[in-house]
């Protein structure tokens, strides 16, 4: 993950730009808090020190970066429901 992130961020910022206030470690670690506990943007923010929507910003970034790369993507519904994506299915009926 790091690695596709630090990639991208090299591609957005060739032509400069001003330097983010966070390393690329720390937003995907906010990403990853974010999927994990659920929190909201406004306290996932004031943890890093950022504002609620530069928070929500990095998260999408980090997003839609990761889902872009292709190595993170997961079939779609159709694709899913055939059959070999279930090779086995089974029941379990347990009482106590």
């Amino acid at each position: 993950m790091l690695d596709i992130l630090n990639v991208q961020y090299a591609l957005d910022h060739e032509l400069g730009g001003k330097p983010s206030k966070l390393v690329i470690e720390d937003k995907l670690l906010m990403t990853l808090e974010y999927w994990r506990e659920y929190r909201t943007y406004f306290h996932i923010g004031n943890s890093y020190g950022y504002i609620e929507s530069q928070a929500y910003k990095t998260i999408k970034w980090v997003e839609t970066t990761l889902i872009n790369s292709g190595v993170f993507n997961i079939p779609g519904k159709k694709k899913l429901h055939t059959l070999e994506y279930f090779s086995y299915v089974g029941a379990m009926y347990v009482t106590i």
